[in-house]
């Protein structure tokens, strides 16, 4: 359901970006990148990537929506049967109203989903609000701070669990050189039977036309996990992907 939601605001926010863009100030951006390895020989496996990033902002009201996508599967050299070892489906969309047009100080509100079920993960939504603070440098190194809190409702194989928890998060990106940029964002929700950390990092290297190739790597720790599960995941890819 947050899913679908998440998908409607989209929707939405893009029936409505043609009309406001060009009556107003307003500015889209976003970016979009897939990957995808095929290893064979003593092992066969594939692992696929797929992002979509967009960023609307007018006077002092910014839309960030997101979708990501990563699997990995693997085939029993033996009997040729293959099995989802991970399917990480990852969806978010977030309002920030900056109090001033500096646009420094705002007020944020998220809504969340997270499945990976091969791992033991079903569902993991939340929805929460609180207040950020955007750092600006100089060497257009952008930092923004978040606190506030949010609800979580999680389903896993073994257990289920909601509560209202405490939430921080850290976004940055800094474009080291023309070419190379840093982007990393992280979130940590603490509360009662629910702790995760989750950190996307990104090494960008641009290309030419606004394509650009992709390091990243994710990694995600729940203190609670399913039974049978590992505390943290970590997952690299490389991806070729367009901005604009």
């Amino acid at each position: 359901m947050i899913t679908s939601l998440s998908t409607f605001l989209l929707l939405s926010l893009c029936a409505q970006t043609t009309t406001v863009a060009e009556d107003s100030k307003g500015n889209l951006s976003g970016s979009t990148n897939l990957g995808l390895t095929l290893i064979s020989g003593n092992s066969q496996s594939s692992n696929s990537v797929a992002n979509i990033d967009l960023s609307y902002l007018i006077d002092v009201h910014k839309f960030d929506f997101g979708i990501h996508y990563q699997a990995v599967r693997d085939t029993n050299q033996l009997s040729d049967i293959s099995t989802t070892s991970s399917r990480l489906y990852r969806s978010d969309f977030q309002y920030n109203h900056y109090l001033s047009t500096y646009q420094k100080t705002y007020i944020w509100t998220n809504l969340a989903t997270r499945q990976d079920e091969p791992t033991g993960l079903n569902s993991r939504n939340n929805l929460g609000a609180g207040m950020g603070y955007h750092l600006m440098f100089a060497n257009d190194l952008d930092i923004f701070i978040e606190a506030g809190a949010s609800y979580v409702n999680e389903q896993k194989s073994t257990s289920s669990s909601e509560a209202t928890v405490s939430r921080l998060a850290f976004d940055f990106k800094w474009p080291v050189s023309d070419d190379l940029s840093l982007i990393s964002s992280s979130e940590f929700l603490s509360g009662d039977n629910i702790e995760t950390y989750v950190q996307d990092f990104s090494l960008r290297y641009n290309l030419k036309n606004n394509w650009f190739l992709q390091l990243a790597n994710n990694t995600a720790y729940d203190a609670f996990p399913a039974d049978g599960s590992e505390t943290t995941d970590s997952r690299w890819n490389i991806s070729l992907g367009t901005s604009f």
